[in-house]
């Protein structure tokens, strides 16, 4: 019965919460995945992020928020690359695309196409280099071996339109951006 205890927890650092989707650890981070599934939590959403945001509270662990380029979650993602359901562009669509660009990791949760849009963005980034160049960490060497990575990236851009894929069960009016199509 870890329910009070974890809510105790939470409310001491109730602004500081991160999500457990993804996360980059170092050692000191092993008391947050020490037997955490052996656990019997009660509760329907969000188990592991509730549990791991409780035992770093209580433990004083270290958690430092490395901005969203390092989380930058799937429906930015469809943010940045389609109109809005009236066909209007989305809002900041130029800041959006920039974000975008300037990602390092993309969390592509599951109100999104995973297959294909992890194709479409590994596809870009290694072609058009205009979506996911990790700008404060990108070096020349990870821009050489991208030639590599594309020869092995599988060869099914024929078969989606990513703003088809990502217009899926939108209103009428959802369509690709016009920067998205081209090749």
């Amino acid at each position: 019965m870890l329910r009070q205890p974890i809510l105790r927890a939470l409310r001491c650092v109730y602004s500081l919460l991160f999500n457990s989707g993804v996360m980059l650890l170092s050692r000191q981070h092993l008391p947050l995945l020490a037997r955490w599934q052996e656990r019997q939590l009660e509760c329907r959403v969000l188990c592991d992020q509730l549990f791991f945001n409780a035992v770093a509270a209580q433990r004083g662990i270290a958690v430092s928020d490395l901005g969203a380029s390092f989380n930058f979650v799937g429906s930015e993602v469809r943010r940045a690359v389609v109109t809005s359901s009236e066909g209007r562009p989305i809002q900041d669509k130029a800041a959006r695309r920039a974000a975008l660009r300037a990602a390092c990791v993309v969390h592509l949760t599951r109100k999104v196409p995973k297959l294909y849009l992890a194709h479409w963005i590994a596809r870009r980034a290694l072609t058009q280099q205009d979506v996911m160049q990790c700008f404060q960490n990108s070096s020349a060497a990870a821009i050489e071996g991208s030639k590599e990575l594309l020869l092995r990236l599988l060869p099914i851009e024929e078969k989606y339109d990513i703003g088809v894929e990502l217009c899926k069960g939108e209103p009428p009016g959802c369509k690709a951006q016009p920067w998205v199509q081209v090749a």
